[in-house]
């Protein structure tokens, strides 16, 4: 839904723009500091969720259901640890900057917040993921389907 409002919010400026020489102001900062942010960040975390992040499974099909059981463990574990230290930094950059304002007097600081959400459910999302893993029998992970 975002990328078509921030289509159309782009697509209305170009067009006023071209044929009665108007500009909407502040277009440029809205799609850079909200529509962007909003595309970019809030939808990790259902994906996540979703298991629709792009994966790899060349070597991994090749794997034991523990070995890929424990190098799934690592890698979930390693991207909270990331993306934890990203939640962190935009979280620091937010409360800095809580009164910014862009060149047509609009807060930015608002998108700050909402990077530091998506990041902050990215991270809530996988430790969910890592916890309940480590619940289940060793021989109920699934491994990935091989395309032969």
């Amino acid at each position: 839904v975002t990328v078509i409002i921030m289509c159309l919010h782009v697509s209305v400026s170009a067009l006023m723009r071209s044929l009665f020489n108007i500009t909407l102001p502040g277009t440029v900062e809205i799609v850079m500091y909200y529509y962007m942010v909003l595309v970019a960040f809030l939808p990790w975390s259902m994906a996540q969720k979703l298991g629709e992040h792009v994966t790899v499974d060349l070597l991994t099909a090749l794997l034991s259901d523990r070995v890929l059981g424990w190098l799934q463990f690592a890698v979930d574990l390693f991207s909270a640890a990331v993306t934890g230290v990203i939640c962190w930094a935009l979280v620091s950059m937010a409360l800095r900057q809580i009164v910014e304002t862009g060149w047509f007097g609009l807060p930015v600081w608002p998108a700050r917040w909402l990077a530091a959400l998506g990041c902050g459910a990215m991270v809530f999302v996988l430790f969910v993921q890592i916890i309940s893993r480590r619940r289940l029998p060793t021989n109920s992970l699934t491994k990935p389907e091989v395309a032969l």
